[in-house]
């Protein structure tokens, strides 16, 4: 791939040159057949067409046989087929696994598709059905005046939705009305526990924890006192005059001894 963008990179570069070349002296046009074959093996060797034609008109021009544009050398026309056989022979095996893959894929939604259109057509005759038979039993009835019998139903239809209603909303308040007493029941324990808990706190401290608070805070403070010693014994021994032989003698010449 680097040696194909190399190769790429030097076919751009000749034709900035022959570019530069057409505004001092005129190359011969190409035909119809040519265009279309530059644009193809463009194509291929970039493998983007919206990239490629923008790039490609960008190097040699508008592709219009009145515009006159370079001739590819042999070189560049060997390397230009040799990029697109390549690319061809990279990119096979991937288009026929998709292509593969993508009808493998299409012919499953299609049964799919054909297995939901049966199950609709079928559900759709027996709703037909059953509405065809209510509605000529509903006409058999009027005919031989038993209207009530359709109006007794509609009451009792909404005597049961009353009904489902109401036991839906006892439902809701006693699961509620649980939840609320098992809280409660919860924080009583909880309550009791903790009681239960301080109390025997303050009895170890009413009984024999106070002696031992006691013992553990003289402990601290003769420890206290201890590192106050040291450390004052420490300040008044660096304030003692140590004084070498040399400096004894030339104190006492300095007394006229």
């Amino acid at each position: 791939m680097e040696r194909d963008e190399e190769r790429w990179k030097k076919f751009k570069e000749e034709q900035r040159k022959r570019l530069r070349d057409i505004e001092e002296q005129s190359v011969p046009k190409m035909t119809d057949l040519e265009i279309l074959a530059g644009k193809r093996r463009i194509k291929l060797q970039a493998g983007n067409g919206q990239s490629v034609f923008k790039s490609y008109s960008h190097l040699v021009g508008d592709y219009s046989p009145l515009t006159s544009v370079p001739v590819m050398s042999e070189t560049l026309e060997k390397t230009a087929s040799e990029i697109s056989k390549k690319l061809d022979q990279h990119t096979q095996k991937p288009r026929a696994r998709s292509k593969a893959q993508k009808e493998e894929r299409d012919e499953r939604n299609k049964k799919r598709r054909e297995k939901y259109k049966a199950q609709k057509e079928e559900r759709d005759e027996r709703n037909k059905k059953r509405r065809e038979k209510y509605k000529a039993q509903k006409e058999a009835w009027k005919k031989d005046g038993l209207t009530l019998d359709f109006e007794s139903r509609e009451k009792q239809d909404q005597l049961n939705q009353k009904r489902r209603a109401r036991y839906k909303a006892h439902k809701e308040a006693t699961l509620r009305k649980i939840e609320l007493e098992a809280k409660e029941k919860h924080d009583q324990l909880n309550q009791k526990r903790l009681e239960v808990k301080n109390k025997k706190r303050r009895s170890r401290y009413q009984n024999g924890d106070a002696e031992k608070r006691e013992e553990r805070k003289n402990k601290r403070q003769q420890v206290y006192r201890n590192e106050n010693e040291e450390q004052n014994m420490k300040w008044d021994a660096s304030k003692v005059i140590v004084r070498t032989p040399e400096k004894f003698a030339g104190s006492l010449c300095n007394l006229n001894i």
